[in-house]
C-alpha cells in the first residue's frame, strides 16, 4: 500500500540558490525516490521548501520527524507520513514551512527543482518530448514566444516548471538559439548593470 509523504522546511532562505541548496540537502536528508516533487515557494519575503512523494514503505514518522527537526534545528519544520504529523521550529519559519506545504500539496504555486522525469530532459528536445517524458504538462512561451509541439527547447542542465492552477508547466521564452526557460540557471539581479 501506498503511504503519502509531504515534508516542507523553512530556514529564511533569501534567494532561489540559496533555496536550491536547501533542497539538495534535504534530499540528501531524506532520500530520493522517482517520484519525488520538490518545490519552493516564497512566503513572508523568503523561500521555503516542500517534498512530496509516495512510497511503498514510508519510514517511520517519529524518525524522520526527529531526523528532519535534528537536521534543521532553528528551522520551522513539518512533516506528514501517512496521516503522522510533527512540526517544530520557531513561530515565524514554520508557519512559512505550513504555507509551503499547503500550497504544494494544492499544487497552486511553486517553482520545482526536482520532479519526475527531470534528468532525462534536462537537454536539448522537443516540446513533445518534454511533455512525454517527465511531470511536465504544459510548456508555454511568454511575450509571444509561439509553442508548438515539434518546437526544440533547450533545457540543458537546468530546468525549473512551476506550478499554476494545478497543473506543472514550464515557461519559455525566445534565447540565440531557440527556445529557452524564462528561468535561467545563472540569475542576473535586477538592475545588476547599472
Amino acid at each position: 500500500m501506498s503511504h503519502p509523504v509531504l515534508i516542507a522546511v523553512d530556514t529564511g532562505a533569501g534567494d532561489l540558490a540559496g533555496v536550491d541548496h536547501v533542497v539538495h540537502r534535504l534530499l540528501e536528508v531524506v532520500g530520493r525516490l522517482p517520484d519525488t516533487v520538490a518545490s519552493t515557494h516564497v512566503v513572508a519575503g523568503h523561500h521555503a521548501v516542500a517534498l512530496s512523494w509516495t512510497a511503498e514503505t514510508s519510514p517511520d514518522p517519529a524518525a524522520l520527524g526527529g531526523t528532519l527537526v535534528s537536521a534543521y534545528v532553528g528551522s520551522g519544520v513539518v512533516a506528514d507520513v501517512d496521516g503522522h504529523r510533527r512540526e517544530a521550529g520557531p513561530s515565524d519559519l514554520l508557519d512559512g514551512a505550513l504555507e509551503a506545504a499547503a500550497r504544494h500539496a494544492d499544487r497552486a504555486s511553486g517553482r520545482l527543482v526536482e520532479f519526475p522525469g527531470r534528468p532525462g530532459i534536462e537537454r536539448r528536445l522537443s516540446v513533445a518530448e518534454v511533455v512525454a517524458s517527465s511531470c511536465v504538462e504544459d510548456v508555454v512561451g511568454l511575450a509571444g514566444t509561439v509553442v508548438t509541439p515539434e518546437s526544440v527547447v533547450d533545457l540543458t542542465g537546468f530546468a525549473r516548471p512551476t506550478w499554476a492552477d494545478g497543473r506543472c508547466t514550464l515557461l519559455v521564452q525566445t534565447g540565440a538559439s531557440g527556445l529557452i526557460p524564462f528561468e535561467v540557471a545563472q540569475q542576473l539581479a535586477c538592475c545588476s548593470h547599472h
